[in-house]
């Protein structure tokens, strides 16, 4: 399945998320001074070339990422374990309200359709921490299509209380934001860069007694994509403050060397600095 397989309406929406992305990056450089300042300290030993060669593959992806959210509401369950394969599901499949696990996964690939897909494993036990977006409408949009196979979105302040009822076996969690509304911060060297992590799933480990996983979206062509779990917590290991926390920071940062285009460089990831 992709490329040639995809079915019209899909080709369709590549060809209008194409569209929307030469459109923003390329003639109306949407953050471009962003994109361009991080990958030059990213990668200061790269020439120009590849620089603007990854830039563009970039743009690139974030076209293909436009098309394939528009496209989720016509994914049916058979279609999306086609395109986004787990390579060992049994780390969401063993879940239990019992012995809970979280999933921490960065914007890389594809990670809209990761909780989709999480939720196929693990139903209504599944929830996905996010920030709710101040348009109310555009909010309501981005939670049907994120909760269509029985997962449910909840507001990051509230997972505590949704925890408190006694039926989350798998939180999901996006956790490569600059932590710059909360005052705990992991800082380590990360693609040669003093970075700080934010220090959630680490601090909801420790009180949910929890597995933790790291689970990179990777893409392997147009379409489809692969994701295998690594476990970073074990149930019941005792590790140091911050140790959870770096192992999904050494994690991310061989999901970006490896794919560099994968992940979001029009974030302002660096805008935090150690003192």
């Amino acid at each position: 399945m992709g490329e040639r397989g995809d079915p019209l309406l899909l080709r369709l929406f590549y060809a209008v998320g194409g569209a929307v992305a030469w459109l923003a990056y390329r003639v109306l450089r949407l953050r471009s001074e962003v994109i361009r300042g991080n990958l030059e300290r990213s990668f200061p030993e790269w020439p120009k070339a590849t620089l603007q060669a990854v830039e563009r593959d970039f743009a690139r992806r974030q076209g293909e990422l436009v098309a394939e959210l528009l496209y989720s509401p016509w994914l049916d369950e058979g279609e999306m374990r086609r395109r986004l394969a787990f390579v060992n599901a049994e780390a969401i499949r063993e879940a239990t309200p019992e012995r809970p696990v979280i999933v921490v996964t960065a914007h890389v690939g594809n990670f809209e359709w990761g909780i989709q897909r999480v939720s196929l494993e693990g139903g209504k036990g599944v929830i996905g921490l996010y920030k709710p977006m101040r348009n109310e409408r555009l909010d309501r949009w981005f939670r049907r299509r994120r909760s269509r196979f029985g997962g449910r979105l909840v507001p990051a302040k509230d997972v505590m209380q949704e925890v408190s009822r006694g039926d989350v076996a798998v939180i999901c969690i996006v956790a490569d934001q600059a932590p710059t509304t909360s005052p705990r911060r992991h800082w380590t060297r990360f693609l040669g860069q003093d970075t700080a992590f934010y220090m959630g799933p680490e601090r909801l480990a420790r009180v949910m007694r929890a597995r933790v996983v790291v689970a990179g979206i990777r893409r392997l062509r147009r379409g489809c994509y692969e994701a295998a779990f690594e476990s970073v917590k074990e149930h019941g290991e005792r590790l140091p403050n911050g140790e959870i926390t770096e192992r999904c920071a050494r994690a991310l940062e061989r999901w970006v060397r490896d794919d560099p285009p994968s992940w979001w460089w029009s974030h302002k990831r660096w805008k935090l600095t150690r003192t």
